[in-house]
């Protein structure tokens, strides 16, 4: 057993934002732990073996007591997450969440793209929420497998009752809603942001001064429901893709709200003609200085000095890919030549290049190429 003032302690700090976990000299660990107690944060001390929970970020850091090395993990605990779905009983109310019991599963707390989409998946027991007014747009989509009926509450006195499976709802932001269930269900919360509408209606040669969507229950619209799913899959592994995917995918989910749920015909400008070549060659010499940074929609479109909602229909008409798989493609490319012809580790070409870890370059040079970078590059070295 080790002495005591060599022992290493893990100290688990509980914050409303997720885990921080450090392994620390027992001093410390009780001084930091008194010191966050005293602040109301809860803490557990303790010698334990580190688990693999994902998502899970790793930064290394020294800290000023002693020089000693610290190492911190940040954790996102979704239970401590606050819903964003928020409802008032008037227009002008007191905000609140829509059900009192939410169990929040997966959430877009901390992505790249938030302020573009909010996403929140949640477990809900069966409830009602009574007729109230909800504080943004939001998509509904439930997740559930099997056929759950549910009643939507619309305007007093009226109703609709169906099943859940393959349909979403859309609560447009200040609109009188409601629902009730009596199973319990998953859903899936899709929320463009006010300034992703803004972006997407400055497309438009006369815009109006404000959007109108239509309240809108059990719809099926196969295109919204696959963005959800892919945005979901982003939140549940961490958000390792980046600002260019989410903000592209919440840039599809507002324009076809517009496009498709607008109380008038507001037809979004179409092109048959893909971008200029010097503007591509613009664009795609910026993603090759740039291949490791985080690369976002808008800064891509002022490049090629279009909007962004026309400059990637223009991208994808000239390149057959949209601007997110292109630098996908590009940074895969990059990858091959940095594991055939330098000694970097595969850690390090992946924080290289801007995948979000090693597993996650991992997922997608296999997905592109059939293999693992691992294997492909002792191919290389021994074909």
């Amino acid at each position: 057993m080790p002495s005591p003032k060599n022992r290493w302690t893990r100290c688990h700090c509980l914050t409303g934002g997720g885990v921080l976990a450090g392994r620390l000299r027992p001093k410390v660990a009780e001084s930091l732990s008194s010191a966050l107690t005293k602040a109301g944060v809860a803490c557990r001390l303790g010698l334990r073996k580190r688990t693999a929970r994902a998502p899970v970020q790793v930064r290394r850091h020294r800290n000023n007591y002693n020089n000693l090395p610290l190492c911190v993990t940040v954790m996102l605990r979704s239970n401590e997450i606050q819903t964003r779905v928020l409802v008032s009983n008037s227009p002008s109310g007191k905000l609140r969440p829509f059900v009192d019991s939410i169990d929040i599963q997966a959430s877009s707390h901390g992505a790249p793209w938030d302020d573009a989409l909010a996403v929140e998946q949640v477990s809900l027991n069966p409830a009602e929420m009574e007729h109230c007014y909800i504080s943004r747009t939001t998509i509904v989509q439930p997740l559930s497998s099997c056929h759950t009926n549910v009643t939507r509450l619309g305007d007093i006195g009226h109703s609709d009752k169906d099943l859940t499976k393959d349909v979403i709802h859309i609560d447009p932001s200040g609109s009188l809603t409601g629902a009730r269930w009596s199973e319990a269900l998953d859903v899936l919360f899709l929320m463009p942001s006010e300034s992703m509408f803004e972006r997407v209606l400055r497309e438009m040669r006369n815009p109006p001064s404000k959007i109108e969507l239509t309240r809108s229950s059990f719809v099926q619209d196969r295109q919204i429901q696959q963005i959800g799913l892919a945005i979901l899959a982003e939140c549940k592994s961490g958000f390792p893709t980046g600002r260019l995917f989410g903000e592209s995918l919440a840039m599809a989910l507002t324009a076809r709200l517009i496009n498709h749920y607008s109380t008038s015909q507001l037809n979004l400008p179409t092109s048959n003609h893909g971008l200029p070549t010097w503007r591509l060659r613009r664009v795609t010499d910026y993603i090759e200085e740039n291949i490791g940074a985080e690369l976002g929609l808008e800064n891509l479109a002022a490049v090629a000095e279009f909007s962004e909602y026309h400059f990637s229909r223009m991208f994808k008409l000239r390149t057959g890919l949209t601007p997110h798989g292109y630098v996908t493609e590009r940074r895969i490319a990059r990858a091959k030549e940095l594991l055939t012809r330098s000694q970097m580790s595969i850690k390090e070409i992946s924080a290289l290049l801007g995948f979000g870890d090693q597993a996650h370059m991992t997922t997608v040079f296999k997905r592109c190429t059939g293999t693992t970078p691992k294997k492909f590059r002792e191919q290389a070295q021994y074909p």
